[in-house]
């Protein structure tokens, strides 16, 4: 009987310490730090777009609802498409359909821990940003991109 608590605290205390090396290595990233860290990529940009509309459209849904820009910002989800665009055949019609207003937002690579890099896309062109954590904020320390 001895052997067998014994054997069953082992196998616990085994599954406990991989959960806990699993959710505390700094090699993996989390969902909660990809949302993170594409919003505030995102932020700069949404801003910007803001101010010349009073819409805008983000792409993935899980970086609108992280934002904190205020009114006037939704899911690309809820974007109503454009008639003419739905039976649009090469891809340079379809890239036209898209609106002024969307801003995309794509996580390129997490090499490390609290290292990240995005790429940030609207219809003035596109951005790789690279963030580091600092704290439990996210800080873009370099950009690189180029306009269309």
């Amino acid at each position: 009987m001895k052997a067998l608590f014994l054997l069953l605290l082992g196998a616990v205390l085994a599954v406990a310490g991989a959960a806990a090396a699993w959710r505390y290595s700094p090699l993996t990233a989390h969902a909660m730090d990809t949302t993170a860290v594409m919003a505030a990529a995102a932020e700069p940009d949404v801003r910007e777009l803001a101010r010349g509309s009073n819409l805008v459209y983000v792409w993935p849904a899980e970086v609108a609802s992280a934002l904190r820009i205020g009114a006037g910002l939704k899911a690309s989800t809820v974007r109503p498409r454009d008639p003419a665009c739905d039976d649009a055949g090469a891809p340079a019609a379809a890239a036209s359909c898209d609106p002024a207003h969307l801003v995309q937002v794509a996580v390129q690579s997490i090499p490390m821990w609290g290292v990240a890099l995005v790429r940030v896309g609207t219809h003035h062109g596109s951005q790789e940003k690279l963030l580091v954590k600092l704290g439990d904020q996210w800080k873009i320390v370099g950009t690189r991109g180029y306009a269309l």
